[in-house]
């Protein structure tokens, strides 16, 4: 579980397996009564990433300058960012979101 997280280990397993069964993360959120927002993004990773959506990554991941480029230019050219976070293995598609935030404002 991330230290900054404000889900539990068992919250956290409990959403997977309500997202499993075809809940959405409001619905999740509700029948558990926690906050959406937390589980609004585990339910974007679990889309992106699985039940693996549980395993913390050991360390940050950095990537070079060229790959951020890529995906910033084939997110202008019309590719998603869930569908790019999965071709490049990032951990979230906010990332996407990010770096385009910050090619447009550079």
């Amino acid at each position: 579980m991330r230290a900054r997280s404000s889900l539990s280990q068992a919250q956290r397993e409990q959403l997977v397996e309500l997202f499993e069964q075809g809940l959405g993360y409001n619905a999740a959120a509700h029948r558990l009564g926690v906050s959406p927002y937390p589980v609004k993004r585990l339910a974007r990773r679990f889309k992106l990433h699985g039940k693996l959506c549980l395993v913390e990554k050991p360390t940050k991941q950095q990537y070079p300058f060229e790959v951020k480029k890529d995906v910033v230019d084939r997110f202008n050219a019309g590719q998603s960012m869930m569908e790019l976070a999965r071709e490049f293995g990032l951990s979230s598609d906010q990332l996407v979101k990010d770096w385009v935030r910050a090619w447009r404002a550079g």
